[in-house]
């Protein structure tokens, strides 16, 4: 009787509030975690959301498109972390708790007033920007619903909302706190398969080599689809839900292949030790989307414990019949969307691409190092980078012209589908000349030629960098940044802080550095824009001499001086 009085109690609790969970005791109930904001939920991205080369960690809390709704704790805890960056999380803000997870938020507009008055004061011993404070528990305790700062839009965020985590005791492993019962928001809108591609595969050599057949979407089963005698998808869907326009992240992919299971992939929790693997799981080349495919490679980590897979994945058919092809995509609460489509072998469809004027290939082993070697230039790609054996294609697009900049051959080191889960390293003699070789770097060539840096280092008499795939030369840059203060009126501010235009053509800006009268001043960079922050706890009003240093990476430095009043 009392273990359904209980029990009873229980699935009242939960019935009452979307907006927390209980944690069950023997003998008490205890509200275990609020809501971060006080706004209705709505989601611009969900947890595991695939994102190019990792996963989404959390979830982000939508705020109509404005910045400055409070920001609450989840829980009783301690602030543990702060961190201040003009990219990532921005500002960010890491909580401990007692029963061992935490609490992350990011891309705050400010924190709560102590807490900002500690960065501020860690800024400026630093003399940077961009600060990681770790914190001991008694510095700022926190109450679960205790507000901690204001919604922003900082970091790499493309616009205003709540960026929250909750991970495990070791802070490396976010979990689906929205799977676990955080919190309690109506789902019955299932999953939309935007498109599936077919793959052409062959690796009777060792060295597999893959070509996309077909791109569909929408209508899947209107016509048989003619593979080579094996093949493999790459599934692009997103999920739904009441409440938002967002694009959502899909829990689980499943292929059956006449009724029987091919591939599935779940999501789940993950590490953030391995999501980088995610890079071996999607078809790359695909601009602007994320394929999962089914094909698994042997490097990829993320088969042991979230993919399995008959035959690797790969569709294998030893008749000319048509085959059913059945994908289903399922979000977490089991809403699950299915298509249709059917292959027919045919052996006159190849798997191998045409290679471009010039370009070759060499053979390279996912379970060991490679180096190519070409005129003196080496390309070495270090263990643990390939995910599979791959034929690496090289070749030289032009020849060296300093009129145009090439201070070398221009060399293609790589195709935009080779995934990789580490740089390689590209190693160019360029002569001993300190006069010359100081101001060089590796410099990636666009296809209408224009150069951007790829930076790079040179000792005795080579330049070395690591990078991707992508077409490259030698490049010098003798030019120094540009600066242009943005201020106007005869350099009247009147807000707390101005804004200076830094730009530089090639290498890309290292540092800088602005003084007023003379004092490090605090100041950011981002988007070639530097913003410079003016307090009156540390600056009187009036008139102030400004000086700015931007510096490239190369060396090469412009210092401007101008005046303001404040």
């Amino acid at each position: 009787m009392i273990h359904s009085v209980r029990t009873a109690l229980l699935s009242l609790f939960a019935a009452l509030s979307p907006f927390f969970c209980m944690a069950v005791t023997d003998s008490t109930v205890v509200i275990s975690h609020g809501k971060p904001l006080d706004l209705p939920m709505s989601f611009a991205a969900s947890y595991g959301e695939l994102r190019h080369d990792h996963f989404h960690g959390g979830l982000d809390f939508r705020t109509g498109g404005k910045t400055g709704d409070p920001i609450h704790s989840i829980k009783d805890g301690y602030v543990s972390r702060i961190s201040v960056s003009t990219t990532g999380y921005g500002n960010g803000i890491y909580i401990t708790h007692p029963d061992g997870t935490m609490s992350v938020y990011g891309h705050l507009l400010s924190f709560r007033n102590d807490i900002a008055e500690r960065v501020l004061q860690e800024q400026y011993d630093k003399r940077s920007f961009s600060v990681n404070i770790l914190l001991d528990p008694d510095e700022f305790p926190v109450k679960q619903g205790d507000v901690i700062g204001k919604v922003g839009n900082t970091g790499s965020s493309a616009g205003p909302h709540l960026h929250m985590e909750v991970r495990r005791d070791d802070g490396n492993t976010p979990f689906n706190y929205f799977r676990d019962g955080y919190y309690s928001v109506p789902d019955t809108q299932t999953p939309v398969i935007q498109r599936i591609a077919v793959y052409a595969w062959e690796d009777s050599t060792g060295i597999p080599v893959s070509r996309r057949l077909r791109m569909l979407s929408g209508k899947y089963s209107e016509s048989v689809i003619s593979v080579p005698a094996k093949s493999y998808l790459g599934i692009d869907a997103i999920d739904k839900m009441e409440g938002t326009t967002g694009r959502l992240g899909v829990e689980k992919y499943k292929v059956l292949l006449d009724g029987k299971p091919l591939f599935e992939f779940n999501v789940g929790d993950f590490n953030y030790d391995i999501d980088k693997y995610i890079r071996s799981t999607i078809a790359t080349g695909e601009t602007g989307m994320d394929f999962i495919k089914t094909q698994v490679d042997p490097g990829n980590l993320l088969a042991k414990t979230k993919i399995v897979a008959t035959n690797g994945g790969v569709i294998e058919l030893d008749d000319y019949e048509r085959h059913k092809v059945t994908v289903e995509c399922s979000d977490i609460f089991g809403n699950t969307a299915r298509a249709v489509l059917y292959l027919r072998r045919d052996d006159s469809v190849k798997a191998d691409s045409p290679l471009g004027e010039n370009i070759q290939t060499v053979p390279m082993l996912w379970y060991t190092p490679n180096t190519l070697v070409l005129e003196g230039m080496s390309v070495a790609v270090p263990l643990g980078a390939l995910y599979n054996n791959v034929a690496f294609q090289y070749g030289k697009i032009a020849d060296a012209d300093t009129t145009l900049g090439f201070y070398s051959p221009v060399w293609q080191l790589g195709d935009d589908r080779l995934a990789l889960h580490t740089p390689f390293t590209v190693t160019i003699p360029v002569g001993y000349d300190e006069a010359i070789t100081d101001k060089m770097l590796l410099a990636r060539v666009s296809s209408d030629g224009k150069l951007s840096g790829a930076g790079g280092n040179v000792s005795d008499g080579m330049l070395s960098a690591s990078v991707r795939p992508g077409i490259y030369c030698v490049a010098r840059d003798t030019v120094a940044p540009v600066i242009k203060p943005a201020v106007q009126n005869g350099g009247k501010v009147t807000g707390s802080s101005f804004r200076i235009s830094a730009s530089d053509d090639l290498s890309g800006i290292a540092k800088y550095e602005v003084l007023v009268d003379g004092e490090w001043t605090l100041s950011s960079l981002k988007n070639n824009s530097i913003t410079v922050y003016l307090s009156e706890d540390r600056l009187r009003r009036g008139r102030h001499g400004v000086e700015v240093t931007v510096t490239d990476a190369v060396g090469n430095s412009a210092v401007t001086s101008f005046e303001i009043v404040w």
